[in-house]
């Protein structure tokens, strides 16, 4: 968890390991993997401080019972980019409620983003979904 330390110093929110650059990787895997997603979200005016701050900030525990929680910081734990991978796991949750986001209004977009993790029962596939957005961005970007 020393690593995490920077997320929450104030004075290295703006920097790429601080929450502010932690929110903008999430934002531009979305910008690679799902364009439309992206674009819609950014149409709505609904920034990834409004949904993202909490899964990054609490490593997505609020959003699972505790066995799905460890399971998913196993993952997170044994990255080899350490938690770099928490924002493939925030674009697959984006992801996941697709349809709601590419449909709705503001209001629409941000209850399914705050309530993607409802309709999951077990991360297992979260995790697979995941690592399929960050081989696909790899492709894509070469990074």
């Amino acid at each position: 968890m020393n690593e995490q330390k920077d997320a929450f110093i104030r004075e290295l929110d703006k920097e790429k390991c601080g929450i502010d650059g932690k929110c903008r990787s999430v934002v531009k895997i979305m910008s690679v993997v799902d364009p439309l997603v992206h674009r819609k979200l950014i149409e709505e005016k609904v920034l990834p401080q409004f949904y993202a701050l909490r899964w990054i900030m609490l490593l997505l525990c609020q959003e699972f019972d505790m066995i799905n929680a460890i399971r998913l910081w196993d993952s997170l734990l044994s990255d080899d980019n350490r938690f770099e991978f928490l924002s493939f796991v925030c674009a697959a949750l984006s992801v996941g409620v697709r349809d709601q986001i590419i449909n709705g209004d503001f209001a629409a977009c941000m209850e399914s983003l705050q309530h993607s993790a409802k309709n999951i029962p077990d991360v297992t596939n979260l995790i697979r979904n995941a690592e399929s957005l960050r081989q696909e961005y790899i492709k894509k970007t070469g990074k």
